[in-house]
Formats: structure tokens, C-alpha cells, sequence
């Protein structure tokens, strides 16, 4: 009987260290798991780029560019699209050129161009359009929109760019 009593307790014993191996391999596997999610966290970028949305549509309705006597461009835009746009980005270039010289970065007051409105806007500066209008000729004007998105953050339009030709006189 003894024997037998023996027998049991170690039998008992390895039950008891074969369930203290497997709890220890999945303290392992998740003590690994854990590990490489704060080591990719660290290392993959998580700040996002800013994006607008995708119907916001501008059209310009008249566009104007003089050399003599002074250097000015005018330019007439219409939000014929679902969002209000807070600001455009202008670019001028020779019309073979693929790559524009940015001119400025135009702000809306208040609460932005609405859908439905229209906004006028010359830009006469000396500083900002002498070195692009050299001469007489073909330009192109690209008018990238602008909106705040629903983070609060003032995001590009890369969908929406407007190119328009513009002769220059």
C-alpha cells in the first residue's frame, strides 16, 4: 500500500510541473508579443498627413495677368463644391514648365469661401512675382485649395489643384 501511495504523489507532482511549463510558455509568448508591439510602435511612424476632403471643388471664373507698367495677377475663384475651403495656394510658371514657383498662400477670412461664393484677389507685389513674369508670354497658374479637416488641422487639397493658362501682357 505503500507503494502505491508513493506512486500517486509522484505522479500528482508531474501533473503539477507539466501545468507550471505550459502557464510558463504562455507567460513567454505574451511577455514576447508585448515586447515587439513596443518595439514596432516605436519605430513605425503614427502621425498622419493631414488630408481634405474629397469634394471640395473650385473653379476660376476669370483670371487676369499684366506686366506693363506693373506686374499683377487677378483671379476671380468660385467654391462650386460641398465644403468651404480656408485658403488656396498659388503657383506661377512658364506654361512649358512642370515644376511652378509658389507666389503665396491666400487665407480666407472668417469662416472661409463658402459653397456657393465667390472671392476676387489680385497680387501686385514687386518681391513675390519679378522674378516669375520676366517677360511677356504664356504662363500657367495652379490654384491648390486648402480646408480645415475634422481634426482642426489646415490640410492640402492634392485632389482637387486647379491649372489654368494664363497669357500675359
Amino acid at each position: 500500500m505503500r507503494g502505491l501511495l508513493q506512486q500517486t504523489k509522484l505522479s500528482n507532482k508531474r501533473a503539477i510541473s507539466e501545468m507550471v511549463s505550459y502557464v510558463l510558455l504562455v507567460v513567454i509568448a505574451v511577455g514576447l508579443s508585448v515586447a515587439v508591439y513596443a518595439y514596432l510602435k516605436v519605430f513605425v511612424p503614427n502621425d498622419l498627413k493631414p488630408e481634405c476632403k474629397d469634394d471640395v471643388q473650385l473653379i476660376v471664373q476669370s483670371s487676369n495677368c499684366t506686366i506693363n507698367p506693373t506686374k499683377a495677377v487677378s483671379v476671380t475663384l468660385y467654391n462650386k463644391g460641398l465644403f468651404r475651403v480656408n485658403a488656396v495656394l498659388l503657383r506661377l510658371g512658364a506654361e512649358e514648365r512642370k515644376v511652378r514657383l509658389n507666389l503665396k498662400e491666400i487665407p480666407f477670412s472668417g469662416d472661409g469661401l463658402l459653397p456657393g461664393n465667390s472671392t476676387s484677389f489680385i497680387i501686385s507685389s514687386q518681391t513675390i512675382l519679378g522674378p516669375i513674369l520676366i517677360a511677356p508670354g504664356k504662363y500657367t497658374l495652379e490654384i491648390q485649395p486648402e480646408a480645415i479637416n475634422e481634426r482642426g488641422e489646415l490640410a492640402v487639397c492634392e485632389k482637387s489643384v486647379i491649372t489654368q493658362p494664363l497669357t500675359c501682357a
